[in-house]
């Protein structure tokens, strides 16, 4: 099995929602990122796909952690509160 990594060039739509009660924090935003997967997932459609959202939503999560150190704004709405990452949209091709 090939354990190689392919760069996958990601465009999506991401909101930051409350754990608890699902509601909207942070409108969605567009994200574009650069991220690995294995190569031996391509041939296998929705494991390649799910590499591909996971990989994404942990981007976002430590890019949007942080913003939220240096954002005041952003952590005045979000602060203090239990948060998640939803992909809403997500368009992915090969990165050259």
């Amino acid at each position: 099995m090939d354990k190689t990594k392919k760069k996958i060039e990601v465009q999506a739509r991401v909101r930051v929602i409350g754990k608890i009660k699902l509601q909207e924090l942070i409108r969605p935003e567009t994200f574009n990122t650069v991220v690995e997967v294995d190569r031996s997932t391509i041939h296998m459609p929705g494991l390649h796909q799910a590499a591909v959202h996971t990989a994404t939503r942990e981007a976002f999560e430590q890019q949007f952690i942080r913003r939220m150190r240096t954002d005041a704004d952003t952590k005045r709405k979000v602060g203090g509160t239990k948060w998640m990452v939803e992909v809403v949209e997500l368009r992915y091709k090969d990165a050259i």
